[in-house]
């Protein structure tokens, strides 16, 4: 009986084993579809775009299983405008310890990798949350100490990065992107001891340049 007894937690520990073997990343929903890069057993992983609509997945490779760099790499799912193709954008260094990226793009409507571009030198170590509105994927730089912080800027139908910097007065402590009625904002906090200024602001980025906008502001004791 006591074998039998050890017999079964060691199959319980195998399971658990194999539960920690599964790993699922959620990387994005745009419009109601979701993407989601999915491996089990520490086999090979796929990108899975899922349409809860019409239930049928559709399975991709992930370009994560050619690469020997998988400590610098980043998905983002964004969907072009006024329309219901999307993209997948994949954005990782050229080799180990290398500081140069590249950009590959897939889309629903050709159903391949076919955008291969080599990225501006300020596509480093980039954030790997993100959002997108309009076409345009945004990511925030990590930065050094002493660096003025930026947003990366990538369009879907002109194919071209950006880069918008942070002005002062937004800039001390970067929190993350969000997006409000298809607008790009970015919320920031700021704190001396335990007060803590937290404030939204809207970047509107058009051909004049770049407008900053107060939108919220929040003054406590404690963060938002």
């Amino acid at each position: 009986m006591n074998n039998n007894n050890n017999n079964n937690d060691d199959d319980d520990d195998d399971d658990d084993d194999d539960d920690d073997d599964d790993d699922d990343e959620f990387i994005g929903v745009e419009v109601g579809v979701f993407c989601i890069r999915y491996s089990s057993l520490g086999r090979r992983s796929h990108l899975v775009i899922w349409n809860p609509f019409i239930q049928m997945p559709r399975v991709l490779d992930d370009l994560l299983q050619r690469s020997s760099c998988e400590d610098s790499f980043t998905y983002s799912f964004a969907h072009f405008p006024n329309s219901v193709h999307y993209a997948i954008l994949h954005v990782l260094t050229d080799e180990p310890e290398s500081t140069t990226y590249t950009l590959s793009m897939y889309t629903s409507f050709t159903r391949n990798w076919h955008v291969r571009i080599s990225c501006p030198s300020y596509v480093q170590r980039l954030d790997p949350s993100y959002v997108a509105a309009s076409g345009v994927v945004y990511w925030l730089a990590d930065r050094e100490d002493g660096d003025q912080p930026y947003i990366v800027s990538f369009s879907l139908m002109t194919l071209t990065f950006g880069q918008i910097y942070v002005p002062p007065e937004a800039m001390s402590r970067c929190g993350c992107l969000l997006v409000k009625d298809g607008c790009l904002c970015l919320a920031s906090n700021n704190h001396i001891f335990y007060s803590y200024n937290s404030v939204i602001w809207q970047v509107n980025d058009t051909d004049e340049g770049v407008n900053w906008s107060q939108l919220f502001t929040y003054n406590r004791i404690g963060t938002l």
